[in-house]
């Protein structure tokens, strides 16, 4: 039934009262409306198309397609640049894989080029492999950041690690020789015990000593007995004295003896031994008064050279340096003297190698697109 209004010339299908607003309305609750159904070369040929022609196209991304200023649009939800997730492999439907291809004529059609130029791309698509959606205030549709991160020093916490080392069984440990000078630590000054020891044997050799004199100590009354060495052939003079109490033998020269004040009578007896050959003289002289001896040492050398060892005792001292001084310390190589088992007290900085650690978090693997048409 088709009705007509010839005041507003309003058309009627299924209605004798169509709206006010429509030229035409089709009206019926069991059957739709059928628009002009073609291809999408067919849509495409269609000659100066005005704008608001709407057609149905039935391939290729099919669906209804109003002519707008500039061409066609497909009516539909989806928009230029729109961007989805799926896991199929390829383009579809208008919908571009975003595999970093490059914007040219063999890898997309002209209107999908065209579409991707207006909304900013040039040169090639993103490369959406391994990355996620994220508004992140880069530049839109570029890839940005990593999936794995350098974690480093500055970014731990601020500790030391403190701990036991496990046991590890008796064993010992070495410690390498060095040396080190200790601090200055004010005036002091430093105290050796006594203590002797042995040189090493040097091999043969001697040793000089220097000439010096030294006297005996006093060791009171006492007398010396000797014999002189011959002096060839030769006689002797002496005289005797008397003091009244006692004689004394005295060597006296030759010829009548003078006196003194502490002798008395005058000297009697005077004798001369004659010549009697090359001989030797034994004499003994008592002397009455503690004295002491001089004695002359000359330089000598040892007789005994061959290879030996000397004993030296170094008394206890006290250094005369008192005023601020370090000191130098040299530590031999040296093991500990601990091997049973035993553990070993460790503190261990935060340091580390700064390998990148992989920060991506348990996902579901698709495929990225991004709408262009066809």
């Amino acid at each position: 039934m088709i009705s007509m209004t010839a005041a507003f010339a309003q058309v009627g299908i299924g209605t004798n009262a169509p709206d006010a607003s429509a030229m035409l309305e089709v009206s019926s609750t069991s059957k739709g409306l059928l628009t002009p159904r073609m291809s999408m070369a067919q849509r495409g040929a269609i000659g100066e198309p005005q704008v608001g022609l709407l057609v149905y196209q039935t391939d290729g991304l099919a669906g209804f397609y109003v002519y707008e200023a500039g061409g066609w649009t497909r009516l539909s939800q989806e928009s230029f640049g729109d961007v989805k997730s799926g896991i199929q492999d390829n383009d579809h439907k208008g919908w571009v894989l975003l595999d970093g291809r490059a914007l040219t004529a063999t890898s997309l059609s002209p209107s999908q080029k065209a579409a991707a130029e207006d909304l900013g791309l040039s040169g090639s698509l993103p490369n959406a492999s391994n990355a996620y959606l994220s508004q992140n205030g880069g530049a839109i549709g570029q890839v940005s950041g990593a999936n794995t991160s350098t974690l480093l020093q500055e970014n731990l916490p601020s500790f030391d690690f403190n701990g036991n080392a496990n046991s590890a069984g008796s064993h010992s440990h070495t410690t390498s020789a060095y040396s080190t000078s200790t601090d200055g630590q004010g005036s002091h000054s430093h105290t050796t015990s006594a203590y002797s020891l042995a040189t090493a044997n040097a091999g043969s050799h001697l040793h000089t000593t220097s000439a010096y004199s030294t006297s005996t100590g006093y060791a009171g009354r006492h007398s010396h007995t000797g014999t002189a060495n011959e002096a060839g052939n030769h006689s002797h003079s002496f005289g005797t004295k008397h003091d009244g109490n006692d004689a004394r033998l005295n060597n006296v020269p030759p010829g009548p003896l003078s006196g003194d004040d502490s002798w008395s009578p005058d000297v009697t007896n005077f004798y001369s031994t004659s010549e009697n050959g090359n001989h030797t003289h034994s004499l003994s002289i008592s002397t009455v008064d503690n004295h002491a001896h001089l004695i002359v040492i000359p330089v000598s050398k040892s007789s005994d050279a061959g290879s030996h060892a000397h004993s030296i005792d170094i008394p206890e001292s006290t250094s005369s340096t008192t005023n601020d001084h370090v000191h130098l310390v040299s530590i031999p190589e040296s093991r500990s003297s601990t091997t049973d088992d035993h553990e070993h007290t460790v503190s261990v900085s935060s340091g580390g190698s700064a390998t990148p650690i992989n920060i991506a978090p348990k996902t579901l693997s698709v495929n990225m697109f991004m709408y262009l048409g066809l």
